[in-house]
């Protein structure tokens, strides 16, 4: 027997780019990251310091437009922490 799916399906066109460890976050040069610039798929787009003093980038899983970072440039992050908000293209 089936039974019938009520409610939305919603189409989400937001993205987030996540921190890959715990550390102090560091966006990359404005002119790559800009809000309003266009991400490409495996873009860095900055870097997390980690405790070992070690920058581990920060690559984008999507493609789209930049909307604005979430955490400001020096502030601690946690392991997969969103730090950037795309709208997916």
């Amino acid at each position: 027997m089936t039974f019938p799916v009520w409610g939305e399906a919603p189409h989400l066109e937001e993205r987030l780019v996540l921190s890959p460890c715990e550390g102090r976050f560091r966006p990359a040069p404005h002119h790559y990251t800009a809000e309003g610039e266009f991400i490409m798929q495996g873009q860095i787009v900055g870097n997390v310091l980690s405790s070992d003093h070690e920058l581990k980038p920060i690559r984008s899983a999507f493609s789209g437009w930049a909307m604005g970072f979430l955490v400001p440039d020096g502030a601690p992050v946690r392991a997969s922490e969103p730090v950037l908000w795309l709208r997916a293209s």
